[in-house]
C-alpha cells in the first residue's frame, strides 16, 4: 500500500520516517542502541543522530540493515514492476504461468 503522505513528504521528513522505523525494529529485536551501534561498526553518537534524524552514509546504513535483519528490502529497492495497464498485469501473470 502506498503512503500519500509520505510521498508528499520532503527527503528530510521521509529520513526520519527511515530513523524511527529502525528504531522500533531495533526495540523489537531487544537491542540497545549501544547494541546496534557495535555490532553496525559505528558509534553510538553516529547511530543515535540516525534515528533522530535519519542521516547516514550508505556504508554506516548496510551493516545497520544487516544487524536489522532487513537487507532483503534493502537490496530489493528499485525492483517492483510498475504496470501502466490492468491488462500489462494480465500479460505478465500469463508469462509467469508457462
Amino acid at each position: 500500500m502506498i503512503d500519500m503522505n509520505l510521498i508528499l513528504s520532503p527527503p528530510g521528513e521521509i529520513k526520519k520516517t527511515i530513523g524511527r522505523n529502525a528504531q522500533v525494529r531495533r526495540k523489537q529485536m531487544g537491542l540497545t542502541q549501544r547494541d546496534l551501534a557495535l555490532q553496525s561498526g559505528m558509534s553510538l553518537s553516529s547511530y543515535r543522530r540516525f534515528e533522530q534524524t535519519g542521516d547516514i552514509s550508505m556504508d554506516s546504513f548496510v551493516p545497520v540493515c544487516i544487524v536489522l535483519d532487513s537487507i532483503d528490502e534493502l537490496t530489493s529497492v528499485f525492483l517492483r514492476k510498475h504496470y501502466s495497464s490492468i491488462q500489462e498485469v494480465i500479460e505478465d501473470e500469463k508469462r509467469r504461468k508457462r
